[in-house]
């Protein structure tokens, strides 16, 4: 806009240069075609654009006034001016600084993307670690459990094995009989071996079924505890992963408890087989009290009460002891 002004200014000077002037009749009143003051004198626009006035009619003071009055607008152009050029090197240094400022915003949201990148990967590298170290310790795991249970099956083999060799032995009724007292002390150390093994099994059932639960409840903590720091991290990758091995440890558990019960089940055949020898054994003590006196019968027959008594005792005991793990298993 204001070199458009000044183009104008410009124009007037023109327009007063080459402003020309013909003087039709000497003789008469001189008159003056203008064509370049008409805006000088204040004449409107739509008017001719050669005027004639008369010389006479041209005052001095007019013009000079009209002179002033275009030197002011003139001066007061060139203040609108400089004006508007120090508003557009304003408005032009505000642009230059906002593309700095927009520059520098864009790079600080890059650092932070690649800050929020670097703390995502390493929030997925840890979990990797930890997902390794819980399998690592889950195998450990089973291992000892496989060992323990392939302990277990082993010393009930030889229990199976020693009972079939004492039905081996007494298929030989006479030479039971022959050999009463060694044989009597041979069950009484049989019962008393069964007893003990069976207490030992009791043991080591409840004791793997402590540290199952035991390890159980740890993983559930440590599975608990991974799901709560990858929700407060909110990535959605690591849930996933921690929820299928939150699933895996289920499915070892229901392996596990399913051992257990087939464990309690041995432990229940056991018990009945105990229990079919120990019926053998009594017939075996009806037959023999027939050769014996009155007097002996009496007091084999008080010995066979007491024994029958303890064996009640125990076979409770051991009844007790093997509902008890049945119903920890099945919890």
């Amino acid at each position: 806009m204001p070199p458009k002004k000044k183009d104008k200014s410009k124009s007037k000077k023109g327009s007063e240069e080459s402003s020309t002037e013909t003087v039709r009749d000497p003789a008469a009143s001189t008159t003056v075609t203008l064509t370049g003051l008409t805006r000088l004198l204040g004449i409107k626009k739509g008017a001719d654009k050669n005027v004639e006035l008369k010389i006479e009619e041209l005052d001095e003071k007019l013009l000079k006034s009209r002179l002033d009055a275009l030197d002011k607008e003139l001066t007061r152009f060139k203040t609108e001016c400089d004006i508007y050029k120090k508003e557009n090197e304003w408005y032009r240094n505000e642009i230059e600084s906002t593309e700095r400022d927009a520059a520098d915003y864009v790079r600080y949201l890059e650092a932070k993307k690649s800050a929020r990148q670097d703390a995502i990967n390493q929030l997925a590298e840890s979990e990797k670690r930890d997902l390794e170290a819980c399998k690592k310790a889950r195998d450990q795991k089973d291992r000892e459990n496989k060992v323990r249970i392939e302990d277990l099956r082993q010393t009930a083999a030889d229990l199976e094995a020693k009972i079939e060799l004492k039905n081996t032995e007494i298929a030989d009724l006479s030479e039971i009989i022959a050999r009463r007292g060694q044989h009597q002390a041979e069950i009484a150390s049989i019962q008393h071996q069964m007893r003990e093994a069976e207490e030992r099994h009791a043991a080591k059932l409840l004791e793997l079924e402590q540290e199952m639960m035991n390890e159980r409840l740890e993983m559930q903590k440590l599975a608990d505890q991974r799901v709560r720091e990858m929700e407060s991290a909110a990535h959605e990758k690591a849930i996933v992963y921690l929820h299928q091995h939150y699933q895996e440890l289920e499915e070892q558990n229901i392996k596990m408890e399913t051992e257990l019960r087939r464990m309690a089940i041995a432990a229940q055949d056991l018990l009945h087989l105990k229990l079919k020898l120990e019926e053998t054994n009594q017939e075996l003590a009806r037959e023999h009290r027939v050769f014996m006196d009155v007097s002996r019968l009496r007091r084999e027959k008080a010995a066979k009460e007491q024994a029958k008594a303890v064996l009640k005792k125990q076979r409770k005991e051991l009844m007790l002891a093997s509902r008890n793990a049945v119903k920890i298993s099945d919890s």
